[in-house]
């Protein structure tokens, strides 16, 4: 039985006159401790699904189910306390209280839940030290690197022990070095607790990280797949297209493979592949041949050298 559940999902928003749709029917499943990356260009209902996924907001149409409750069924308080409860938050800018430690800002969750002070401190301690943050607990986030903030904002969502973690962007402010460790952070997050941990990202080494890769156009699922490449960010059909509509929990891809062993064929034949030359056939063939033009010029030159070489043994010295 899937953890999240969403059926003909649609969702409208009105601004003045005009009605946006920003989901279009969307079906979707995830489950128990999956690590799935939804991905998509901008316009394609990616932020709607991720506060439908959180229950900060509901459908206007569908069914959206979370651990066996209907978010249509619940009053905004019992909303509240649902997410407080089953959902952890990881944002890109953050989101941290700049007048509060790192500790405090853990602990601000707990408080909610009318947590006592003692556990809280506990906890939060606990938290910040398995992020790798145990001795900077007292400091502010302005005395934190970019890094270091997002390893409090990710002690931050597990302060409740949800069982979902919903990660928007939480590489887009980072380095590349700095980013890799917060997504080894969040995959440990499903391995070895069995959270469920939903990423969304515009980032294909984020997406990498993922069991699934679900790929969002104009409201709707284009399509799920295992693998994503460069090119996938706005190309559906990079992690395999649900044809006619459907919707499946897989697609086996095989175009990123076919891609890789073809450039790879094109590398193994000539010396150097250029920007330019990547869709361009010809162009390995066109370095084997310089190769080989290039060999045969060495080889006219050792001819040359060698003949110089007599001719001065046999004159004795060589004026310039």
């Amino acid at each position: 039985m899937p953890l999240m559940s969403m059926k003909d999902v649609t969702k409208e928003y009105k601004l003045g006159k005009t009605v946006v749709r920003a989901l279009r029917g969307l079906d979707l499943e995830i489950f128990q401790g999956e690590v799935v990356a939804i991905m998509g260009p901008s316009g394609s209902g990616k932020s709607t699904l991720m506060h439908i996924l959180g229950a900060l907001d509901i459908p206007t149409a569908g069914t959206a189910m979370i651990d066996g409750s209907d978010l249509k069924d619940m009053k905004e308080r019992q909303l509240v306390t649902f997410r407080g409860k089953k959902v952890g938050f990881v944002f890109q800018t953050f989101n941290l209280v700049q007048t509060l430690s790192a500790l405090q800002n853990v602990e601000l969750p707990m408080i909610f839940q009318g947590i006592a002070k003692s556990e809280r401190i506990r906890k939060a301690k606990d938290l910040l030290t398995r992020v790798g943050l145990a001795e900077r607990i007292r400091h502010k986030p302005n005395e934190l690197s970019g890094g270091e903030r997002q390893r409090v904002s990710v002690a931050r969502s597990l302060a409740n022990d949800p069982e979902i973690i919903l990660a928007d962007e939480p590489t887009g402010n980072l380095d590349t070095e700095t980013g890799q460790s917060i997504l080894d952070l969040l995959k440990e997050l499903s391995t070895k607790d069995g959270r469920t941990v939903i990423i969304v990202t515009h980032d294909p080494e984020a997406a990498a990280i993922a069991d699934r890769i679900i790929q969002l156009r104009d409201g709707c699922v284009a399509a799920v797949g295992r693998h994503v490449t460069e090119g996938s960010k706005n190309d559906p059909s990079a992690v395999g297209s649900a044809s006619g509509g459907a919707q499946p929990d897989q697609v086996p891809v095989a175009k990123a493979e076919e891609s890789k062993a073809s450039s790879a064929g094109k590398n193994s034949e000539g010396r150097h592949v250029t920007e330019g030359s990547k869709n361009d056939p010809s162009a390995a063939g066109s370095a084997s041949d310089a190769k080989q033009r290039e060999q045969s010029s060495a080889a006219r030159a050792e001819e040359h050298d060698g003949s110089s070489a007599s001719k001065t043994s046999e004159g004795g010295v060589a004026h310039a």
